[in-house]
């Protein structure tokens, strides 16, 4: 029993914390992915970032990722237009920028 063997309890309270904080993760990696995916072609270079900030976290349900895709000038329209016509996930609320200089992928 549980409640006599508080040891056990506490340890059976942290791996679930430790498998929720695992299966998030991976949930987080597979929308990076399906957001990535239909860039494939014309990125160059992908970096992804989450903003961990309590304010942030506190406004947004899910945690909030930036994405960031090196591509070449030429590319641009094009990486526009498969933006508008991209089927997003109803979890995703994605939001276009830029372009910007590559300052992500400066080390």
């Amino acid at each position: 029993d549980k409640q006599s063997r508080p040891g056990i309890a506490y340890l059976a309270s942290r791996k679930t914390f430790y498998d929720d904080r695992e299966w998030e993760e991976s949930r987080k990696q597979e929308v990076i992915e399906r957001c990535r995916e239909p860039f494939a072609e014309l990125c160059l270079k992908f970096r992804s970032e989450e903003k961990a900030s309590s304010l942030v976290q506190s406004y947004f349900s899910s945690p909030l990722v930036s994405l960031y895709f090196l591509i070449s000038e030429s590319a641009v329209e094009e990486f526009r237009e498969i933006f508008r016509k991209a089927s997003w996930d109803s979890a995703i609320r994605p939001y276009l920028r830029g372009p910007w200089p590559p300052y992500s992928f400066v080390c």
